[in-house]
């Protein structure tokens, strides 16, 4: 079954400069991914003033006790409290060549007869929805999927995740040029106009660490919800950037970075990326 019908061009949602951080140097969507949690040493308690001496009394000096000589000095225990990091969302092309799938280009074009897979990683743990357009108008979720972490949307900091899965069938190109949408969403708490069309009633309410039952896989969401959540989106400062830079090993990274300097409990990245073939 044709899921993909389409060179991937990236639509970008909104791209705005990223906020500064204590040297007010803007940083860009790599630099934000993977910008770490500031530790900042917890405040220590004053020490309380001795109580003043009543007028008129007299105060008899007594010797301190003679103590035991110390020859090692214990170590001081610090306690720190550590800040959320920018949220931010990396994702990868895998084109099939040959018998592997290998990082293609973010602008590749694509045609006909093609497979693909996108990796998704997050910087954080975080909810992540991931939703495709059909030629109707209406969206389905593709992420969360009851074959990965069955079917629980919570993904966690570093792990990358395959949409669809290595052991299910891969998106492809079929014979009809056109253009669907495939938007990517990361969220620190659960995005609940989604979760309440994706998710069984009662059960989206469950703590973070429960599981969730996902509803039929013919669950649709509409293109009001979908444009209510693209529109809560746009107002928010996400940074774009893609790299095609050879690292450390000189394997050249395909990927790209979105991020948003929000370090707060509510931010929230939106990507939508039109696939698209000739």
């Amino acid at each position: 079954m044709s899921l993909l019908r389409a060179p991937l061009y990236i639509g970008m949602a909104a791209a705005a400069a990223a906020f500064g951080y204590q040297d007010d140097a803007p940083l860009k969507a790599r630099e934000l991914f993977y910008k770490p949690m500031t530790a900042t040493p917890a405040a220590k308690p004053q020490a309380k003033a001795p109580p003043a001496k009543p007028k008129g009394t007299s105060v008899v000096k007594r010797a301190p006790p003679v103590e035991p000589p110390v020859t090692t000095k214990a170590a001081e225990i610090t306690t720190v409290s550590y800040r959320q990091q920018p949220l931010g969302l990396k994702y990868t092309i895998l084109k099939l060549t040959g018998d592997k799938y290998r990082e293609v280009d973010p602008d590749t074009e694509f045609r006909s007869g093609d497979r693909i897979r996108i990796n998704v990683e997050s910087n954080d743990t975080a909810f992540l929805y991931i939703v495709m357009q059909g030629t109707s108008g209406t969206w389905r979720p593709l992420f969360p999927n009851p074959a990965i972490s069955g079917g629980n949307n919570r993904i966690d900091r570093g792990k990358v995740y395959q949409i669809p899965p290595a052991d299910s069938p891969s998106f492809y190109f079929d014979e009809q040029p056109g253009t669907e949408k495939v938007s990517l969403i990361l969220t620190r708490t659960p995005e609940e106009d989604l979760e309440k069309l994706i998710y069984a009633t009662g059960e989206r309410n469950k703590g973070n660490g429960d599981a969730k039952t996902i509803m039929a896989k013919n669950a649709t969401i509409s293109g009001a919800i979908m444009g209510h959540v693209q529109q809560q989106m746009l107002s928010r400062d996400l940074v774009f950037e893609k790299a095609d830079e050879s690292g450390p090993d000189g394997k050249t990274e395909k990927a790209m970075y979105v991020a948003t300097p929000d370090t707060s409990a509510g931010a929230r990245v939106f990507v939508d990326l039109k696939l698209i073939h000739k």
